[in-house]
């Protein structure tokens, strides 16, 4: 499972997942977003309820790929949207943060920033909420006793590799069904 900061690549090494034959579950803010501004919310970011919303979304397609068995890549887990609730605007019901501490992943891969130039890509006060939000997610998942495995800068084929390569190295696989534990995922 990948996590980190805005703009710090995460959905550009799914992608490079997918194309090296990965099955992936790709990050659900972005498509509620563009569903909301489709059908008339000219600013869906500013509604309580947005994180709540992506976090069902995210739900809908973890739940999908733990039925389906097999290995899977996800772009940002529960605790994600559960760090996002708690230092920004959004808030999430006693119920969905209780889903998001339940929730389990074998491997966690926070994605670090991958160059000089990303904090100038960033709008002002960006840059510190990232910060804040990153210490937020190490915190959360590592507080949860998952492995928290820091992804180093690089292009993104070399971030793929080295990807592949802590899977293999620790025998982890991204998202794989249990069926002892139906909370439990991978990476």
């Amino acid at each position: 499972m990948f996590t980190g900061a805005h703009g710090v690549g995460k959905s550009s090494l799914i992608r490079a997942m997918e194309y090296q034959g990965e099955r992936v579950v790709r990050e659900a803010a972005q498509d509620v977003r563009l569903l909301m501004e489709a059908a008339g919310d000219p600013f869906p970011l500013d509604r309580d309820d947005f994180e709540s919303r992506c976090l069902q979304l995210h739900r809908m397609r973890e739940e999908r790929a733990r039925a389906s068995g097999g290995t899977v890549f996800l772009d940002r887990g529960c605790l994600d949207y559960l760090a996002y609730a708690e230092l920004g605007p959004w808030p999430l019901s006693d119920a969905e943060r209780d889903h998001c501490r339940a929730t389990r992943y074998d491997a966690v891969f926070l994605v670090l920033p991958h160059g000089r130039e990303w904090g100038s890509t960033l709008r002002a006060g960006e840059r510190e909420f990232c910060e804040r939000l990153v210490c937020e997610l190490r915190r959360l998942y590592t507080e949860l006793g998952m492995p928290v495995y820091e992804v180093p800068a690089g292009d993104v084929w070399e971030r793929a590799g080295w990807v592949r390569a802590r899977c293999a190295e620790t025998g982890q696989a991204p998202l794989r069904r249990s069926a002892t534990s139906p909370q439990k995922a991978v990476m």
